[in-house]
């Protein structure tokens, strides 16, 4: 039985694979360049001798093939070094109107140099060239430039076009990357938003349960599905009402009681005009979570949790206060970390979150926000 790959080999595998496919496809870029470029200017010397022989002259001679059939071969060998040595990759990486600006001028550049490469290589054309004044000159390329200059503009339009479509898919593919860069980020700051050992314990006890009493462990199951729900939504829905919020930390508490028993007790003393002030996503989540991992938990015969509040004028002050164990030095969680850089992120400096401990041996956790009410 043969063993499966390590995953050194299977990696070098993969990056020798992306190597590869990134080979065959510049060389089958290269070879549409190429047939391109063959087709589209002997496709010139075809139409010239068409209009000579048909419209032009009436008739077709043999010195059409030279006179016409040296402007592919100028055409091929001009823009392709024209474009090499004068036309860098950074030029599709600035704005549309420079880049059409320099398009402009490419094609009057290019045009230029063609017909004075064709007039050079023509039988009569460089004898006449050098015994010509320069404005004689330009005046006598005039009708042959404008000509030229029709397939250079044809040829430098889908030319800019291929590479400014190519420079747009990058950016996109790059804008892509980005969001599922900062996707996978936050997926991995939410699988810290519920303490991964709440969800196995949680689980175990409705395992136990499924046996004993079906319906309840239907309903727990349903109440964890929606707790992780609620979870995945801490950075979409950035505030909630704390009517929702208290919905969702009584379902937490629901099943914390399956596995805690009477060893868990908790008052929740918030008044009415409470309910619809707004708090951070599954900041008393958190809060709860942190209570009976450090504080309730750790007691042999448990602890109570009593949740309260206090509207100032300008903010709201959230106090947790629960019994907690002398001898555990640590008071706080990754996910309490995770939530003083939610409401930095929210609040700047307008919100704190503060531990003290009070003479009855209790820990007092107080979450500070601005006053802000339900829209």
């Amino acid at each position: 039985m043969c063993s499966p790959p390590s995953p050194t080999l299977y990696m070098l595998k993969v990056d020798n694979n992306h190597r590869d496919l990134k080979i065959q496809t510049k060389w089958n870029k290269t070879r549409l360049y190429w047939l391109l470029q063959f087709i589209g200017w002997f496709s010139l010397m075809g139409i010239e001798i068409f209009n000579f022989t048909f419209f032009i002259n009436g008739d077709f001679q043999s010195s059409y093939l030279y006179s016409f059939g040296i402007f592919p071969i100028i055409g091929i060998l001009t823009t392709h070094a024209y474009k090499t040595f004068f036309i860098p990759p950074a030029t599709f990486s600035q704005g549309l109107p420079k880049i059409w600006s320099k398009a402009l001028l490419d094609i009057v550049l290019i045009s230029l140099v063609m017909v004075f490469i064709a007039r050079l290589l023509s039988i009569r054309g460089s004898s006449s060239i050098l015994n010509m004044e320069l404005g004689q000159l330009l005046s006598s390329m005039g009708p042959q430039l404008l000509n030229i200059a029709r397939y250079v503009m044809v040829w430098i339009t889908i030319y800019y076009l291929y590479h400014i479509l190519m420079r747009n898919t990058e950016i996109l593919e790059e804008t892509l990357v980005a969001q599922l860069n900062a996707q996978t980020t936050e997926l991995e700051l939410l699988k810290t938003q519920l303490n991964p050992s709440f969800l196995f314990q949680s689980l175990s006890s409705i395992q136990a349960m499924v046996l004993l009493d079906k319906d309840q462990a239907r309903d727990s199951i349903l109440k964890i599905s929606e707790l992780l729900r609620y979870s995945l939504n801490y950075e979409k829905n950035t505030l909630v009402s704390l009517r929702e919020e208290l919905n969702e930390l009584h379902k937490y508490l629901d099943l914390e009681k399956i596995r805690l028993g009477d060893q868990l007790s908790f008052t929740i003393e918030l008044r009415v005009e409470f309910m619809e002030l707004r708090v951070p996503t599954g900041s008393l989540l958190n809060l709860m979570e942190n209570a009976i991992r450090y504080g309730v938990e750790t007691l042999e015969d448990g602890g109570e949790i009593r949740l309260s509040g206090e509207i100032l004028e300008r903010k709201v002050e959230l106090r947790l206060t629960y019994d907690k164990n002398s001898a555990i030095k640590k008071m706080a969680n990754s996910s309490l970390e995770n939530l003083q850089l939610r409401l930095e992120k929210i609040y700047g400096e307008a919100a704190s979150l503060v531990f003290q401990n009070n003479l009855q041996n209790q820990m007092n956790t107080i979450l500070s926000i601005p006053n802000q009410s339900q829209p």
